[in-house]
């Protein structure tokens, strides 16, 4: 296990992990270093998995996607959430869905000028932070209540 694996897993046993995962907002569903895979819930109770390539953790800004866990593959870009918020940051346009276009988002914030993260400092990458960051900006773009999507066949609500 390397130091930025070992910090992962500390920072997922952390208070502020916790909670998100108490109140239902997130959870770790696994963990195959670099990657880190979570549940993240929509408005609905809807769960979205995110798989975050955490290279050079916490450093460096994990890079994250929608991900189908039974395929184990970037999710149907059918199936990605549209509408609000939502259509901003889940761009099927943007590195072909491989980053989330976020300013916590490594390969996102790569291709900006130095300018583009001071527009959203309250979305910028802390790694004093660590992973609950990026999840809690998924989390509350996901909350968008204009925000739609197809549910895949056989889908149901996560339960906390």
């Amino acid at each position: 296990m390397d130091c930025g694996e070992a910090l992962l897993r500390r920072h997922l046993v952390e208070p502020r992990f916790i909670s998100g995962e108490l109140d239902g907002r997130w959870r770790l569903v696994k963990l195959e270093s670099p990657y880190a895979f979570f549940g993240v819930t929509a408005l609905d109770g809807h769960e979205f998995i995110l798989r975050l390539d955490c290279t050079a953790y916490p450093l460096r800004a994990p890079t994250g996607t929608l991900w189908n866990l039974q395929g184990n593959t970037m999710l149907e870009f059918a199936l990605w959430p549209r509408g609000g918020r939502c259509v901003e940051v889940f761009r099927t346009d943007w590195q072909n869905g491989s980053a989330l276009y976020l300013p916590c988002d490594h390969i996102t914030l790569a291709h900006h000028d130095a300018a583009w993260p001071r527009a959203w400092p309250s979305l910028l990458w802390r790694a004093d932070i660590g992973i609950t960051c990026y999840l809690k900006v998924v989390h509350d773009v996901l909350q968008d209540p204009n925000c739609t999507y197809v549910k895949p066949e056989g889908a149901a609500a996560h339960v906390a």
